[in-house]
């Protein structure tokens, strides 16, 4: 395939910053996956601020520059990755599309941030030919699709799950609230079971195939964690995704035409270590319909689901 010159919008944690101290083989960073790649080639950096830009430059032996108007490059821009703070999200991608027109576009999550200004840059990539995808970066991991398939095999609609998450349902719970709608499909409607404190504290949330609680951890440096619960059996989902176990229902040895839950868990692996190659892995694939995915419709389907739920409390 032609190498992708790439662009990099934000130098902060998830643009450079959680990658500065870490071995070869830990992949956390749109800088590293994409300097680590051979399909890629990192052409730029863009922050405002020049520490960022110095220790980028330094790291990377690339150019940077304070803002996208002061791009100055030989080379085409074909692959944008947006990873600046949520509120200079539509504005960097209506620029950067603008300017540079690339074939593929990146964003971090939540994407916008609104509906409306999604939707605009939905049109105009589709307008334009743009493949544009948002870094759920969990729905780009092979396990994800392990998981639909456990379930859709099962033809289950009365599944349970329980998820905990810190830091808000916006900020950190919406990485589950779109695994989840690409589980159990779409989101039917949601309340809040707290009393007199944060709405978001315990939500029970109704999707096509089941239900779920949300549960919002004070504690912000705790592990994010779902339990999914069905007649396939248990999938714990622990330590924000990083192990994935799954325990088959299989028959009681005790009492007859019953069923228990295995202790004997089969190990489902992922890619956590590396989760941001193995988005460009699927990236460079060329398929924006790829169900080992998220495309800017998913990211905004997530955010209209999450804003009804958070509205009607």
């Amino acid at each position: 395939m032609k190498i992708l010159n790439t662009l990099l919008i934000g130098l902060g944690d998830i643009g450079m910053g959680y990658d500065l101290q870490t071995p070869k083989d830990l992949i956390l960073t749109h800088a590293k996956a994409v300097s680590l790649d051979k399909d890629f080639k990192l052409v730029a950096g863009v922050d405002p601020n020049k520490n960022k830009r110095d220790i980028f430059e330094k790291k990377y032996k690339t150019i940077t520059f304070p803002s996208i108007s002061e791009v100055n490059l030989s080379e085409k821009i074909d692959f944008c990755i947006i990873s600046c703070s949520t509120e200079y999200h539509f504005a960097s991608l209506k620029e950067v599309i603008s300017v540079f027109h690339p074939s593929v576009i990146l964003c971090e999550k939540p994407f916008t941030g609104a509906e409306d200004t999604a939707q605009q840059i939905i049109d105009l990539c589709s307008k334009l030919n743009i493949d544009l995808f948002v870094n759920y970066f969990r729905r780009f991991d092979a396990s994800t699709l392990q998981i639909k398939d456990i379930i859709d095999e099962s033809k289950d609609n009365n599944i349970f799950a329980s998820v905990f998450y810190p830091k808000g349902l916006l900020h950190n719970g919406s990485h589950f609230f779109n695994l989840l709608e690409f589980w159990l499909g779409d989101y039917i409607r949601g309340s809040s079971l707290s009393v007199d404190r944060d709405t978001e504290d315990k939500m029970l949330v109704q999707f096509e195939r089941g239900e779920a609680l949300f549960y919002k951890i004070t504690d912000t440096s705790s592990p994010c964690s779902i339990d999914i619960h069905g007649n396939f059996g248990k999938i714990r989902y622990e330590n924000n995704g990083e192990s994935i176990k799954y325990y088959k229902r299989i028959e009681s040895k005790t009492f007859e035409k019953e069923y228990i839950i295995s202790d004997d868990p089969i190990k489902i692996n992922c890619q956590f270590t590396r989760y941001q190659g193995a988005v460009l892995d699927e990236i460079k694939k060329g398929n924006i319909d790829s169900a080992q995915s998220c495309k800017g419709s998913d990211a905004l389907k997530t955010i209209k689901s999450i804003n009804n739920l958070l509205s009607n409390q």
